[in-house]
């Protein structure tokens, strides 16, 4: 099943194009990586996907739907600005992001901070938070929600290689669970480490899409490999997998 579909998508704002003719199509299970440089319009493709942004040209569907709001009653999300409320603890920021939801019991809270290993900090206020466990938070914010999609737009930004590890490991978990991934980033371990698909962007613009198992067979390069060649000149072919 097609979950989120980008058909010919393009992003003007003034005289600048953020994004160029996007297509692109994320199904059912899925982890698929936005794979790019910073600026290259990864953040964009998101905004798009979540309805921050309307399309200048082209179409965004959920479901094959283009008109539809209900997706984000199945979506969890985990963007740059995390939204948590600092001088509060971390159990009293879940109960009031819960209390959105129509209620969530505070039982299921302790549970979800427990998943996240956050439990011997839930009656600390976040504002003594590392960054790891802000990210974590995050996450927990995003489970409590039960979500059949999570985005995540540079989860890992400014986490050490420990954090990077757990939030890796917790990324695959959510694929045993049947949860679809759609995860940003500019990290090319982290895309081949997480994901099953990518779309490798540069200016814009979508230089390679597909599996990454397919990638790999087509390709004598590694991902990285064919990733520097997107950045090259004369490299100029979008190609689909």
């Amino acid at each position: 099943m097609v979950i989120v579909e980008f058909n010919n998508v393009s992003k003007r704002i003034g005289k600048k194009d953020l994004l160029k003719d996007v297509s692109l199509r994320v199904e059912s299970g899925e982890i698929f990586g936005l794979l790019g440089p910073n600026g290259a319009g990864k953040t964009t493709i998101i905004r798009l996907m979540i309805d921050l942004l309307k399309p200048t040209y082209g179409e965004v569907l959920w479901y094959g739907d283009n008109k539809s709001s209900s997706f984000k009653e199945k979506l969890g999300l985990i963007m740059h600005d995390d939204g948590l409320y600092l001088s509060m603890s971390g159990l009293n920021n879940l109960k009031f992001f819960g209390s959105l939801q129509n209620g969530i019991d505070e039982d299921e809270i302790i549970n979800v901070l427990k998943e996240v290993e956050l439990f011997d900090a839930i009656n600390s206020p976040v504002s003594t938070y590392s960054q790891g466990m802000k990210k974590r938070l995050c996450l927990a914010r995003c489970i409590l929600r039960k979500p059949e999609i999570i985005v995540l737009d540079e989860p890992t930004a400014g986490l050490d290689i420990d954090g990077k590890h757990w939030f890796i490991e917790k990324v695959k978990e959510f694929k045993k669970r049947g949860v679809t991934v759609i995860i940003s980033s500019h990290d090319l371990n982290e895309i081949e480490a997480i994901c099953t698909h990518v779309a490798i962007i540069r200016e814009g613009t979508i230089k390679v899409n597909g599996s990454i198992s397919e990638i790999l067979n087509s390709n004598n390069d590694s991902i990285e490999s064919l990733y520097l060649k997107t950045g090259e000149t004369d490299y100029d072919q979008e190609k689909h997998y």
